[in-house]
């Protein structure tokens, strides 16, 4: 003879697997989403000369955006602050090598180059042990970025 479950029981059971199946579907972790990388906004500190048609920059600490090539700014860049020391050669730190355009150009395609330097949450923080470069030499990172990271 096949014995019965009560109803109770059945419905206990269906109550705990719906529940186990819920808390599943829930605790599985994402990756989080990039940020959309937005031009920064730089203060304008010019103001334009009258008499010659020129702009003067009135503020001296004001951030010059004129320059922001790789060979003019990304390669000195790293250069003055020791990058290449610990990520050059045949086998560079955290596998990032940024002795050339290839290397870097590979950190700023998969986030890491403009995460990194700006101390992004989920990123190394770099350059390491050191402090966060200034803000205007990371806006110039950023606007190279968004200007097509071109190996100029």
């Amino acid at each position: 003879m096949i014995s019965k479950k009560p109803k109770n029981t059945i419905a206990k059971i269906h109550c705990l697997v719906f529940s186990l199946c819920l808390m599943l579907t829930f605790a599985c972790e994402t990756e989080p989403l990039e940020p959309i990388a937005q031009e920064p906004e730089i203060e304008d500190t010019t103001t334009a000369d009258t008499t010659t048609n020129d702009s003067v920059i009135t503020d001296s600490n004001a951030c010059d955006t004129a320059d922001y090539t790789f060979s003019g700014f990304i390669v000195p860049l790293l250069t003055d602050n020791g990058c290449k020391g610990c990520h050059q050669g045949s086998v560079p730190s955290g596998g990032v090598g940024l002795d050339d355009y290839t290397g870097v150009k590979a950190a700023v395609d998969n986030g890491s180059f403009l995460g990194s330097i700006s101390h992004a949450n989920g990123f190394s923080n770099m350059p390491k042990g050191g402090n966060k470069l200034d803000s205007c030499s990371i806006a110039k990172v950023e606007l190279w970025i968004n200007g097509g990271a071109k190996n100029d």
